[in-house]
């Protein structure tokens, strides 16, 4: 009867032992649950405030741009749907045409480059720019240059092309 009574005891100490361990893990885990949620709920309050400030700037400027009664404002001029779109057509036809213009440019440009280029290699000419005051003075030097660029200043205005032979001409008179 008294092994019975220890064994009972034993077995009831081990039993609540057991229980026990089971009871602080699971209030452990809980722990560590309810942080994880406290740390959500964080994130999610700080996601919805920033929410709502870029809801107001967005509300702000809608009321800025857009009238009661679904209009535009521009210049605090309330204009129509339509004129908006006019409007903006407008001003991306002026944009292209500016895209255009630059392009343009810029291919004249590299044509030009080529073209200097060449005059370089052809006549190893070095061009030098110098700054002078608020001007900037360019130089062309070579020693190679040929004869004709050297008479071309005094001979320009007897100067013509024959298209017949393909051959520039001077006419001297006597």
């Amino acid at each position: 009867m008294k092994n019975k009574r220890l064994l009972i005891i034993v077995f009831s100490l081990i039993t609540s032992i057991t229980f026990s361990f089971i009871l602080y893990k699971s209030n452990q885990d809980l722990f560590i649950e309810i942080g994880k949620r406290d740390e959500l709920i964080k994130r999610t309050q700080l996601n919805d405030s920033l929410n709502c400030e870029h809801t107001i700037k967005y509300v702000n400027t809608i009321t800025k741009y857009v009238t009661q009664d679904c209009g535009l404002l521009i210049d605090n001029k309330e204009i129509s749907l339509d004129e908006f779109i006019s409007i903006y057509s407008d001003e991306i036809d002026k944009n292209n045409k500016l895209r255009s213009e630059i392009f343009r440019v810029r291919d004249s440009n590299n044509i030009l480059l080529r073209q200097l280029e060449i005059i370089k290699i052809k006549y190893s000419v070095r061009a030098n720019t110098k700054k002078d005051g608020n001007h900037q003075v360019t130089s062309a030097e070579s020693a190679t240059i040929d004869s004709a660029l050297i008479l071309l200043p005094y001979f320009r205005d007897r100067l013509s092309y024959d298209s017949v032979k393909k051959e520039w001409i001077i006419r001297i008179s006597k």
